[in-house]
């Protein structure tokens, strides 16, 4: 009975997922000026990575699940706000830079989040 009460109750805070105040734009912190900038990560690795640990909410390279309120890669790789700063800030830890999002600590090493970095770079449009 405990495990249906608790799976009802992720379903209904999932089921307001994006309709509440939370669910604003985010400020972002760390760089002054939004653009992508260099990343010492792998692109390649940062590909399996995402296919791998990503793809289980967020849309990655179309495959994949999407997560309510999940972005998929390729809408967040073509954000002028988005700046290689946040997204080390963001992976690190998630709650930091959005205390109400439900995407989790991943405890990514940081040459994890320099892959993911420079892979989600590839996805820019030109």
């Amino acid at each position: 009975m405990a495990r249906l009460i608790t799976v009802a109750a992720l379903l209904l805070t999932l089921s307001h997922c994006g309709t509440g105040p939370e669910d604003a734009p985010v400020t972002y912190t760390g760089d002054a000026t939004p653009a992508w900038g260099p990343s010492n990560g792998n692109a390649d690795a940062g590909r399996v990575l995402a296919e791998k640990l990503c793809a289980t909410c967020h849309l990655v390279a179309g495959a994949g699940k999407l997560f309510p309120g999940a972005v998929p890669f390729e809408k967040t790789a073509a954000r002028a706000d988005v700046t290689t700063t946040y997204l080390r800030g963001w992976l690190a830890n998630p709650m930091a830079q959005k205390p109400k999002t439900l995407m989790p600590n991943l405890g990514l090493t940081p040459q994890q989040i320099e892959d993911l970095i420079a892979y989600l770079y590839t996805l820019r449009p030109e």
